[in-house]
């Protein structure tokens, strides 16, 4: 990872939120407000996180973060569904 100038955290978080961000366009198409709530409040809680000043996020990787754990939960249910 250190070619593409990215440390491996770096680059879990971004499958993760890329994962996050695509099911969030996907349910949105679906009218799939439910999941559209709960994934959009996952990266507000991850973003809130940012109120505490120990824990040293910004209010932006706060809501990456929060977004890469919903694709993670995505992605934890698609690969779960087909074992």
């Amino acid at each position: 990872m250190e070619s593409l100038g990215i440390t491996g955290t770096e680059a879990i978080l971004i499958v993760g939120a890329v994962a996050g961000a695509v099911e969030l366009i996907r349910r949105v198409f679906e009218k799939d407000w439910k999941a559209v709530a709960t994934i959009i409040a996952a990266g507000l809680v991850g973003g809130l996180l940012s109120l505490f000043p120990e824990i040293g996020f910004t209010f932006l990787t706060g809501v990456i973060g929060g977004l890469s754990a919903s694709g993670f939960i995505t992605i934890g249910q698609s690969v779960g569904s087909k074992i």
